[in-house]
């Protein structure tokens, strides 16, 4: 996104580059020159509400939520920084927040399924983040894998605290000016659809919507309009995970229809309960120990489905190695990470590395040797 135009400046910073974009804003890095420090900014255009007493509502709701918000302090939440701010061209507003360095879960999900362990991994911060915000009486009311960001080390953190509920505010006054629905509903929960109350269940609700399509590769919910999608959401049960995806373990598909009721009370009653069940229902990091599901499948490589039959072939625990010198040429680095991805079963991006290799090293005797070993061990499959 870097070769769009963007404002050099908003406010007293020194606005980068776009990293990201939304039917209500766009988000920019930017830099404090004064705190020397890389924030990111998230513009709000509400010059687009044409009724001036529904606008100034709207401004006073955004600044009373992001005060709130930003005194939410979590290792998984995106911290906002100050108070909302208006800048010069009118009413454009601007948060600015924590900038984090990665990207988000929507653009993770499509680069290739997910494995059952990075999966686990994620939700659970998720729930952390989300449970803590819980018990200080905020709800985030758009709980989406674009609101969730994701570090090269795995690191989840929730986005747009605060700022989702007046968005979702702005869309529905939008809505009645134009008939024009902006964004998307297919994370929103019955009660948001019919704007009953909301509470901690209503971001249940978002997360089985998450899960249902990381496992399944579907929404849970889709109409030929928008208007379809939320009348499915009110009135109609989503089609079992498994009617998608066949070899998904029972358990976790009772989990995730359980987070998609459409009475709050049948739903899990708080983050905090979802989290314990999918610690229990999710295998750890390969680091720990295989890859396993509760009915005796094994999810590997880049999110297959194997039976309990390859299990047995891929039966040797993957403990963590000891520090290596670092290796000096991207040949080297290939291997490594070949290596590495063998050890932890991960064989089809570790063919990819050796392929990356050959292509720099044709006839490279480990790269030849590894290349015989992944295709043995794909084999099985």
């Amino acid at each position: 996104m870097q070769d769009e135009s963007h404002p050099t400046q908003i406010g007293p910073y020194e606005v980068r580059q776009i990293i990201g974009r939304g039917a209500m804003g766009v988000i920019y890095e930017a830099y404090d020159p004064e705190a020397d420090q890389r924030l990111a900014i998230k513009t709000l255009p509400l010059d687009v509400i044409t009724d001036k007493s529904q606008l100034d509502t709207l401004e006073m709701n955004l600044r009373h939520e992001a005060k709130i918000a930003s005194k939410l302090i979590h290792p998984n939440i995106v911290q906002i920084y100050g108070e909302v701010r208006c800048a010069e061209e009118g009413d454009v507003f601007f948060v600015v927040m924590e900038y984090v360095d990665g990207i988000n879960f929507s653009v993770r999900m499509k680069q290739g399924p997910l494995p059952l362990w990075e999966l686990r991994q994620i939700m659970v911060q998720v729930c952390d983040g989300l449970n803590y915000a819980h018990d200080q009486q905020v709800i985030h009311r758009d709980v989406k894998p674009g609101n969730i960001l994701l570090t090269s080390d795995l690191q989840a953190k929730i986005t747009d605290f605060g700022i989702a509920k007046v968005q979702r505010r702005a869309t529905t006054i939008l809505f009645n000016q134009t008939g024009k629905m902006v964004g998307t509903p297919s994370y929103m929960s019955p009660e948001q659809v019919t704007d009953s109350k909301v509470d901690r269940r209503t971001d249940v609700f978002s997360l089985g919507c998450i899960l249902y399509r990381v496992l399944t590769g579907k929404k849970p919910f889709t109409g030929k309009t928008i208007v379809d999608t939320l009348v499915k959401i009110v009135r109609e049960p989503p089609l079992p995970p498994r009617h998608h995806q066949p070899k998904l373990s029972a358990s976790l598909e009772e989990l995730v229809l359980k987070c998609l009721e459409k009475e709050k009370g049948d739903r899990y009653q708080s983050t905090l309960e979802l989290r314990e069940d999918l610690l229990e229902l999710l295998p750890p990091p390969p680091e720990n120990r295989n890859l396993w599901s509760p009915e005796g499948e094994t999810m590997v490589d880049d999110g297959d489905l194997v039976s309990s039959q390859v299990h047995k072939r891929l039966q040797e625990v993957v403990e963590e190695k000891p520090a290596v010198s670092l290796p000096a040429s991207d040949l080297d680095w290939c291997l490594y990470r070949a290596e590495r991805y063998v050890e932890r079963q991960t064989f089809l991006t570790a063919l990819h590395e050796v392929r990356k290799a050959l292509a720099l090293e044709p006839r490279h005797p480990r790269a030849t040797d590894l290349l015989g070993e992944i295709s043995e061990a794909l084999e099985v499959r």
